[in-house]
């Protein structure tokens, strides 16, 4: 081998050893900001993430106060409605009152139960709930039978439906689930 060529290859050499130095000191400066992004990350959440993962929990503790209350007897709905009107009652969110209830139906009841045992509580509702549809289904009957009388007097389904603030076909309907005129 040549001198030159000796010369160049050292040269090539000390280029390959100053890049590997390079490269090696690349690479801790990108562990480093990867490590730095990591924990950046760590210690903060995405907003919309924790918004989703909120909505979940807040959907799951409500879910599950309503089947404790629907094992009482209540419908989804009537369950839903407790909750609600429980959170209405105390002015808490509703959210608060499901997990609340949810908590210490094992432990004892929540302070915006009446009784001791939760299942007692939601048959209560329940029968409460029956009582409402007994009496608006009364009160259906006595609308439907003021509204014969006064079609007896001689006022027509329309002027009836005025009077009372209602479209005629309420007036019909109402009269068809409650017999005949």
């Amino acid at each position: 081998m040549t001198a030159d060529l000796q010369r160049q290859l050292a040269s090539r050499r000390a280029e390959v050893e100053a890049l590997t130095e390079r490269l090696a000191v690349a690479r801790g400066r990108l562990s480093a900001t990867m490590a730095r992004n990591r924990e950046i990350r760590a210690r903060t959440t995405h907003p919309r993430a924790d918004s989703f993962q909120k909505a979940i929990r807040t959907r799951d503790v409500i879910g599950q106060a309503k089947g404790i209350l629907m094992a009482g007897g209540l419908s989804e709905e009537e369950a839903f409605d407790v909750l609600r009107r429980a959170s209405q009652r105390t002015h808490r969110k509703l959210t608060a009152i499901a997990e609340e209830f949810v908590h210490k139906t094992t432990a004892g009841s929540p302070a915006w139960v009446d009784g001791g045992d939760a299942l007692a509580d939601a048959r209560r509702a329940a029968a409460e709930m029956d009582d409402h549809r007994g009496a608006l289904a009364l009160l259906a009957d006595r609308r439907a039978d003021a509204v014969r009388r006064a079609m007896a007097g001689g006022l027509s389904r329309s002027d009836v439906a005025r009077s009372l603030g209602v479209t005629r076909q309420a007036i019909t309907k109402l009269l068809a689930d409650h017999g005949p005129v």
